[in-house]
């Protein structure tokens, strides 16, 4: 029960951060074909190229540009569209087109739960030029991205635990490692500040001066740091708990 509270008060008070926008990996740096057949995609760390497999129309490569679980907002100029990775397996994946928008400066849940696609269009894949049969479709299920917006006809995502505890703990240790670096940018700062001061007596006189304020300066930046670090590893220590 009390694991549970904690989960519940952890949901209402941190946001998940997603992070860079990036295609899974098992895809970067694959070619395929889809079941149209129409279209070969390839996919970078970062962009997902579509070519026209008849040369009608030239190649366009989409960027990654918001990423959400399986939901990924690509865009090219002014048309952005959702994709929704059913599956990341490399050989055959599986991917829904879910909606679209081509104006503005959309954010991923304008363009998911915007459905151009009615039904989502399910796309499959084959490694080009393998001959493979291409896989059995699998279902949609959850069209609304964790944390978007309902609509009257979407079915809501939510984030499963495993997920949730990961990206907290990623956040935590993102935190303390800046807080870290951030004191150790702060000392080396004032170490050069204090080495620049020269010129006979005054060298002399406010070297040691200049050396006991950095110094309180210093403790202070260590103190709040390692204090800040402290509570993280408190915090994680009890999410680590309530995840397992």
């Amino acid at each position: 029960m009390m694991k549970g509270m904690v989960v519940l008060l952890l949901l209402a008070t941190i946001t998940v951060v997603q992070g860079l926008c990036s295609f899974p990996s098992q895809l970067v740096g694959s070619k395929y074909e889809d079941n149209s057949p129409s279209f070969i995609y390839a996919f970078s760390e970062t962009q997902m190229t579509l070519e026209d497999s008849n040369g009608f129309f030239p190649a366009r490569s989409f960027d990654c540009l918001e990423k959400n679980e399986d939901f990924f907002m690509v865009g090219i100029e002014e048309s952005f569209s959702c994709l929704k990775f059913l599956s990341t397996d490399n050989l055959k994946p599986q991917v829904y087109w879910v909606g679209s928008v081509h104006t503005g400066t959309p954010s991923i849940c304008d363009v998911c739960t915007i459905s151009e696609f009615n039904p989502p269009k399910n796309v499959l894949f084959r490694v080009y030029q393998s001959g493979d049969t291409y896989p059995s479709p699998l279902p949609l299920g959850c069209d609304i991205p964790f944390g978007c917006p309902l609509t009257a006809t979407g079915t809501p995502c939510s984030i499963t635990l495993e997920r949730f505890c990961s990206e907290l703990l990623g956040i935590l240790d993102g935190a303390c490692s800046e807080s870290s670096e951030s004191s150790e940018s702060s000392e080396s700062s004032s170490a050069s500040s204090s080495n620049e001061v020269e010129g006979g007596v005054g060298r002399a006189l406010r070297k040691p001066i200049q050396g006991r304020k950095q110094k309180g300066r210093k403790q202070k930046g260590e103190k709040g740091s390692k204090e800040k670090c402290k509570k993280y590893e408190r915090l994680e220590a009890l999410i680590k708990e309530t995840c397992e």
